[in-house]
């Protein structure tokens, strides 16, 4: 179910511009070079989201197991995204 008051959370924390966590929330940022160009800037932000786990991988079965989460540089922002 989605949840307006997450959404509302979420755009005020991220009008802050901080990357600090939010008590109680998960949350993912990410940060990166600087462009001009915000289409480019979209598609690499994209595509390092997507590299999660086409690079470090998940499992066949997509689930998020300990040994997903316990892995060297796993790809834990992107199976933080989910639903209940």
């Amino acid at each position: 179910e989605y949840d307006c008051n997450l959404e509302s959370s979420a755009l005020a924390q991220a009008k802050t511009c901080s990357s600090s966590g939010v008590s109680g929330e998960g949350q993912n940022v990410h940060s990166g070079v600087l462009v001009n160009n915000s289409e480019q800037a979209v598609r690499t932000a994209m595509d390092q989201w997507w590299n999660q786990i086409t690079i470090r991988g998940v499992n066949a079965a997509m689930l998020f197991r300990a040994r997903v989460r316990d892995k060297p540089d796993g790809p834990v922002a992107f199976t933080q995204v989910g639903l209940n």
